[in-house]
């Protein structure tokens, strides 16, 4: 295998974008239900969801919080490559930079995901500039729980959940933060502009991955 070949044949593509955002609704719901976080309590063996099987309680909270996390660094890149070619500001420059944000020079996920990826747009759709709250809490968030949960640790002493349902709060204040500037009603519909200046896109431009996918595992009967 040479170094041009890709590590063990393996490569990648983004998250279905329907996907993501219906698992983190599906999982929002459930840790928000004061009836499941009562049953999490309780609950002393195996996690069973829609989506998936836990064999304890502390990897089904960790594992809800990992998939929201990268679901949502998914969703940004494809936000802002979605958003910056209807705002016909999408060029391959741009979509290698949504591609691998690091190529923006920042020194963290925050600052290169949720302050220079959209600025690279629209300088107002910042998170650091349109909510400066959120911004600093997304650093402490990302310090404090997303690092530690990616770097082979676990969430613990969450016994019913309601830890792990405020987690998935500030996900959804973030998403609420990125539909300001890319709202989902248009996602999937051509920019008025479109007919007009198809022409004008660079040619060649990867595609972003827009399907429906469902794979549910439901308990053993």
């Amino acid at each position: 295998m040479s170094d041009a070949d890709p590590l063990f044949g393996l490569t990648f593509a983004n998250v279905p974008i329907v996907n993501l955002r219906q698992e983190f609704a599906y999982h929002r719901q459930v840790q928000g239900d004061p009836n499941f976080r009562t049953r999490l309590l309780e609950q002393h063996g195996s996690v069973y969801t829609e989506f998936a099987a836990y064999a304890t309680k502390q990897s089904f909270l960790t594992n809800v919080i990992q998939r929201s996390i990268s679901g949502l660094e998914s969703y940004i890149r494809f936000a802002a490559t979605y958003e910056a070619g209807w705002e016909r500001r999408l060029s391959t420059e741009f979509f290698e930079k949504a591609k691998n944000p690091f190529r923006l020079g920042g020194r963290s996920i925050v600052s290169n995901y949720y302050d220079r990826l959209p600025a690279q747009i629209q300088p107002s759709y910042s998170l650091r500039v349109a909510n400066p709250d959120l911004y600093k809490l997304a650093k402490r968030f990302y310090e404090e729980i997303r690092n530690p949960l990616f770097h082979g640790n676990e969430v613990q002493n969450d016994e019913d959940g309601r830890g792990t349902s405020r987690a998935l709060e500030f996900v959804a204040q973030v998403y609420d933060w990125i539909d300001s500037w890319c709202p989902p009603s248009r996602i999937g519909h051509y920019p008025p502009w479109h007919e007009r200046g198809r022409k004008t896109l660079p040619k060649n431009t990867p595609a972003v991955t827009l399907r429906f996918r469902t794979s549910r595992l439901q308990k053993p009967e």
